[in-house]
């Protein structure tokens, strides 16, 4: 679902109820939306992978189920963070801990910016609370200039398109400040594949060719719920002048099999990352989509 498309279907549920009523109503469509025959399947496929490999054993009907029921909570505060009015991010603020933020700024002390590593796991969203304790923070989305009006919020914070960002990213880490990347999806797939989950998986070169350029370490992160409270986390960072590329993929695979395996309900893809050829054919699509709106935003002046 785009978007927009959510965007509609939650201030649908706030006209219906009130409250919490009105976030849980959101939680339980996306739930159902999760409960899709063709969507369960490709979710309890992917668990099975994580659990044989992290286990030793099938996932149980109990314990998919509440896969299920975590992904959707998670994916709906993601949305719902998203789409807030700017009037509500100051709630969004109180219910996060940022227990990363001594390690971060340990890494800036250094002056060569830090690039954030992260799956899409728990609510990528709250990164954002980077902004508003003075770190400047610059995120890649496949359509990052698509929501720059929910940025304007947050002075700090800069969003890139995918495909037309190296320079700027580099000119940001020169600047010291924070590039947040996504680590389990190839927009650009080379060819070569790693393991992850015991499976061949596009390595998050990326991260790593973006830190050989620039000399900035790579910090592995994570938001993760607890109750009604989110925390921001970190392993390890990884630093360019002690690792290669290879290393650096491969410590962020591990770093990824070990925090999804833990919270397997966190991580929000709902597609088969392990069919290479699919997932390469509609990263084409979208890439091609992304090109078409930035040469017809260029003919407008846009």
């Amino acid at each position: 679902m785009s978007l927009a498309g959510a965007r509609l279907i939650y201030w649908l549920c706030r006209l219906l109820f009130s409250g919490k009523r009105a976030d849980e109503a959101f939680t339980r469509f996306i739930y159902f939306g999760f409960k899709a025959p063709g969507t369960a399947a490709v979710i309890a496929k992917n668990l099975s992978r994580i659990y044989r490999h992290a286990l030793r054993r099938e996932p149980t009907v109990a314990e998919t189920e509440s896969v299920l029921q975590e992904m959707a909570v998670v994916h709906a505060r993601i949305t719902i963070s998203m789409v807030s009015p700017p009037e509500a991010w100051p709630r969004w603020l109180n219910d996060t801990s940022v227990d990363l933020l001594p390690v971060l700024k340990g890494l800036l002390e250094k002056g060569k910016g830090v690039i954030l590593a992260t799956p899409h796991f728990g609510n990528h969203a709250y990164f954002d609370v980077l902004s508003a304790l003075g770190i400047p923070l610059n995120l890649l989305l496949l359509h990052g200039t698509s929501y720059e009006s929910a940025a304007t919020r947050r002075t700090l914070m800069r969003l890139w398109d995918v495909g037309s960002s190296a320079a700027g990213l580099l000119r940001a880490l020169a600047a010291n400040e924070t590039v947040l990347l996504f680590d389990d999806l190839d927009y650009f797939p080379d060819g070569r594949t790693k393991h992850l989950f015991g499976a061949p998986f596009p390595p998050p070169h990326g991260p790593a060719r973006l830190s050989l350029a620039s000399g900035a370490p790579v910090l592995p992160v994570y938001s993760v719920l607890e109750g009604s409270r989110w925390h921001l986390v970190c392993e390890e960072p990884i630093f360019p002048e002690a690792a290669s590329q290879s290393e650096i993929e491969d410590r962020l695979l591990r770093s990824m099999e070990r925090r999804i395996a833990t919270r397997p309900g966190h991580w929000i893809l709902y597609n088969d990352v392990w069919d290479l050829e699919a997932v390469s054919r509609e990263m084409g699509r979208q890439l091609a989509f992304v090109r078409l709106k930035r040469w017809l935003r260029s003919l407008i002046g846009g």
